[in-house]
């Protein structure tokens, strides 16, 4: 039987996992997700902003962490990827330019 529903379900979604110290976050982290960002919310604890699975939020909230489901990732809207090198080189690019200005 196919399951047109979840056929139709988005694959990948843009979360916000909370961690409250770091040992949470390396558990976090050591799980292998598409981590964006990882910022500290308050004195010890973290938030990481990624792009996962269904199923690996519904393993982070079994395992005790609060998951912000922000929506699914749109097929659409493809997102770009960069090497650290080729980020670096952009933003001191950037602020060459913007000194240059001043």
């Amino acid at each position: 039987m196919h399951d047109e529903t979840a056929a139709a379900r988005p694959s990948r979604y843009l979360v916000r996992i909370a961690a409250r110290d770091e040992q949470a976050l390396r558990s976090v982290l050591k799980r292998g997700l598409d981590v964006t960002s990882v910022e500290e919310a308050q004195a010890g604890a973290f938030r990481v902003r990624g792009i996962v699975t269904l199923e690996a939020i519904g393993r982070l909230v079994n395992d005790g962490f609060e998951v912000l489901v922000n929506g699914p990732v749109q097929a659409s809207s493809p997102i770009e990827t960069t090497t650290f090198e080729e980020w670096s080189t952009a933003m001191m690019a950037d602020l060459d330019a913007q000194l240059r200005e001043r």
